[in-house]
């Protein structure tokens, strides 16, 4: 054990950091579903906060991201089935409804 210790297998902070970067590089995974999921495997709460005000990410740029992807499929649709697609889209992807709702019509009203 302390082999491993030593070597950084067993590190809560090392394990988070890596499981954080690895959730917004590939899977352009919000904060909030990233905490769900860290707090779940047994990583305490202060550690991940500290994890993420140590490097904030800019969520609004991952939102327009997916936002942008996913509306050219959704361009057939009529407005409303349009948001709401996407709305739910980015809740399961854990975004915060406050952010998801004022760039999905900041980018809307742009088209």
């Amino acid at each position: 054990m302390e082999s491993l210790k030593e070597k950084k297998f067993l590190s809560d902070e090392e394990f988070a950091r890596w499981w954080i970067d690895q959730r917004q590089k590939f899977r352009n995974q919000g904060e909030k579903l990233t905490r769900i999921e860290l707090i779940n495997k047994g990583i305490e709460r202060d550690l991940i906060d500290k994890i993420f005000a140590e490097n904030p990410v800019n969520q609004d740029a991952l939102i327009e991201g997916l936002i942008g992807k996913k509306l050219s499929k959704l361009s057939r649709l009529p407005l409303p089935e349009q948001k709401k697609k996407l709305y739910g889209f980015l809740l399961r992807r854990g975004y915060d409804w406050g952010e998801i709702r004022a760039i999905v019509a900041k980018m809307l009203k742009k088209r």
